[in-house]
């Protein structure tokens, strides 16, 4: 598991279980409920503030975070009501889902993309492009990542209405376990619904550099490339048998020079050969005429 990951299971762990321990250990010493949720809801602060001083920035999905944090203690503090703050969670979820909601228009990017960034960018299925880059550049990957923060949305609005149910309806001390039980469902439900939307919609095509410019999420050619593509097969087509002729006039011109050289390396070889001929011929008078001069043994 990388860092970001690492970091990112722990602050859910702490951001879920903290709370829990909190307010089941202060009723155990017999804190009033009311006393013991305000508490509770103090918690998770920590984390956030452990995040700031690490970090030394908040980006967009840290900013969200922190937010909720302070919009449940600041719903805490406001009433004295027991069932208004076992539903504080609830109403603090929906205050989230329609925060996601509102990012994918109004944000330049949406929640989603800047919880994700830091850990899958360059480890997950990527090339190494950064996702900036793919931001700008691949309108497919800008549309995946409005989508699947609307579905974070929707998925956060139903968290919160069961939340806000189970509040008004359950007996007091089993409504904090149980609502600390439903976040690993609807995280499990969200990766699952999510995974499966990003294979369909090419997300790892787009970050593994499969998809190439000009291209769709699938791979295929969007109708600008294709229009393009027939275009260009049109003019070749048109001008096909002008290539031919010029490609038919270039290999007679080479056969005819390929020939001719030929023809002048066997020449050479046969006047080299005819000289080689000649030279004893040119040498044999020679040798009698040293026979002739050269006295007998007596």
């Amino acid at each position: 598991m990388s860092a970001p990951a690492g970091r990112a299971v722990l602050t859910m762990v702490v951001d879920i279980a903290l709370p829990l321990v909190v307010f089941y250990g202060l009723r155990a010493a017999g804190t009033s409920t009311y006393a013991a949720l305000v508490a509770a809801a103090v918690a998770p602060l920590a984390s956030a503030a452990l995040q700031l001083l690490r970090d030394r920035r908040l980006d967009g999905m840290a900013v969200f975070i922190a937010t909720t944090m302070l919009l449940g203690l600041a719903a805490s503090l406001v009433t004295g009501g027991t069932r208004f703050m076992l539903a504080k969670d609830g109403w603090v979820t929906a205050v989230g889902g329609l925060w996601f909601l509102a990012s994918v228009k109004v944000a330049r990017q949406p929640l989603v993309y800047h919880g994700a960034r830091p850990l899958l960018e360059g480890r997950f299925r990527s090339d190494g492009t950064p996702w900036e880059v793919l931001w700008e550049r691949e309108p497919a990957f800008r549309r995946i990542w409005r989508v699947s923060t609307v579905i974070w949305s929707v998925a956060m609005l139903a968290d919160a209405a069961v939340r806000v149910t189970m509040a008004y309806t359950l007996p007091v001390d089993t409504v904090p376990a149980l609502g600390g039980a439903l976040w690993p469902v609807t995280l499990l439900l969200l990766q699952l619904v999510n995974g499966a939307y990003y294979e369909v919609a090419g997300l790892w095509r787009i970050t593994g550099g499969l998809v190439r410019e000009g291209g769709r999420a699938d791979g295929s050619p969007d109708m600008h490339t294709r229009a393009r593509r027939a275009s260009l097969g049109s003019t070749q087509g048109s001008t096909g048998g002008a290539d031919m002729g010029v490609t038919d006039d270039f290999k007679r011109k080479a056969k005819e020079m390929a020939e001719k050289a030929r023809a002048q390396r066997e020449a050479q070889r046969a006047e080299k050969a005819g000289e080689s001929a000649a030279q004893p011929q040119e040498d044999m008078p020679n040798k009698t005429q040293d026979l002739r001069d050269k006295p007998e043994d007596k």
